[in-house]
């Protein structure tokens, strides 16, 4: 049985030879565009279940646009949400494992070397009320150990990469995962997290002790933002320069309204290139789109990152 592997900044750096590495964009769009419904409060992993070559083919969508490192299907693919859904637990387990599994199906059909990122959303995508966006919780601690530690349990054996945790608007969330990070040494990850401003967590909660803490961590491979638009997303990413020595990692949405409640965008949409290009400049860093950024724009991305580069 295989686990996580621990992955380091200079074989990261000597793997894809360049200090800016492209990570794929949202993977809603993509099934989206395929014809896959993605309205239900199992979000990206209902496709997982009724639709798994879509999945394949959304996640080749953006290995062939020239991303490194994909997600997988799992951001909402909670013990707990998967079994509120009529499965039994085993199901509910195997969901997870096959959102890996279908990842990995993708970059052996594209002939890829990219890392797979096991997606890690927050509590608050499990309530499917946009609670990932403010960090209402009314959760206890234990509690919220419980939710993460029964889909981690199931993650941590499985051949993923790293893992891709996400959109984190909480403190106490915080203090979780750091807890459960320190407790496994040898499991790589990132963390991103939910922004209500440039200085503040979703909640409310000041940036700098959270980054502070999350500096303590060797196993963390890189920190930074992700589901905010693109101008907040290019200050956060100047800020966490002088805050933090480690790989950032910034992926906006497209700067566009989320409605929970029918679980879809609206407005006009930003560019990404000024934010990415922020980014770039400040170091080693990951780099992408989330959510409504498709492989399109992964591509623009790419090819915007090659033309800087030469």
């Amino acid at each position: 049985m295989n686990s996580l592997k621990l992955l380091t900044l200079p074989w990261q750096l000597s793997r894809f030879e360049t200090p800016t590495i492209l990570v794929d964009g949202g993977l809603a769009i993509e099934l989206q565009n395929a014809g896959a419904r993605v309205d239900s409060s199992l979000w990206t992993a209902k496709a997982i279940i009724n639709r798994p070559e879509y999945v394949i083919a959304a996640h080749q969508a953006y290995l062939n646009a020239g991303a490194k490192i994909i997600s997988t299907a799992s951001y909402q693919a909670s013990l707990q949400g998967l079994v509120a859904s009529d499965l039994t637990e085993e199901e509910a387990k195997d969901v997870i494992r096959q959102s890996v599994e279908l990842a990995e199906e993708a970059r052996m059909r594209s002939k890829s070397e990219a890392l797979i990122a096991a997606s890690i959303g927050p509590y608050g995508a499990y309530l499917a009320g946009g609670e990932e966006y403010t960090g209402a919780y009314h959760i206890e601690r234990e509690a919220l150990l419980t939710f993460h530690l029964d889909r981690l349990n199931v993650i941590f054996e499985t051949n993923a990469d790293l893992l891709a945790i996400e959109t984190i608007p909480s403190c106490l969330e915080i203090d979780v995962l750091v807890d459960i990070l320190r407790a496994k040494p040898d499991v790589a990850a990132w963390i991103s997290l939910s922004c209500k401003n440039d200085h503040q967590l979703a909640d409310g909660s000041e940036l700098q002790p959270i980054i502070e803490k999350l500096n303590t961590l060797g196993n963390l491979v890189a920190v930074g933002v992700n589901c905010c638009a693109p101008d907040l997303a290019g200050k956060l990413a100047v800020w966490l320069r002088t805050a933090t020595e480690k790989p950032l990692i910034i992926y906006p949405n497209l700067g566009q309204i989320y409605d929970a409640t029918t679980k879809k965008w609206s407005g006009e949409g930003g560019s990404l290139t000024d934010t990415i290009n922020l980014v770039a400049a400040s170091g080693t860093s990951l780099v992408g789109g989330c959510c409504e950024v498709d492989a399109k724009a992964i591509a623009e991305l790419n090819e915007h990152l090659w033309r800087t580069t030469d």
